[in-house]
């Protein structure tokens, strides 16, 4: 069970903001969601199954040769950002990493 407190904690790491009655019906979506996960767990022989790694199968597929192409300048690329740094765009920490 994930509590609403928990998703309030999550949110705020992640600067998302959402209302009070939005968390309770997010709590009630993760319980559905578990709630799925127990049941295909006990599902006969699920671990002796492979798992898929894309949902269809590609066969033989050639990739394409990447033909070096003239790209802008980067002074060019980087003229309306806001925050540049040798060369880097400088943007907001959005994920509160521990």
């Amino acid at each position: 069970m994930v509590t609403i407190d928990e998703l309030k904690e999550y949110s705020n790491n992640l600067m998302f903001r959402m209302k009070e009655e939005e968390y309770e019906t997010l709590s009630n979506e993760f319980d559905t969601f578990l709630g799925w996960m127990e049941y295909i767990n006990k599902i006969e022989g699920l671990k002796d199954i492979e798992p898929m790694y894309f949902p269809f199968d590609l066969g033989n597929v050639e990739l394409r040769c990447d033909e070096p192409i003239k790209s802008i300048e980067s002074d060019y690329a980087l003229k309306n950002a806001k925050v540049v740094k040798d060369g880097s765009v400088i943007v907001p920490r959005v994920v509160d990493g521990e």
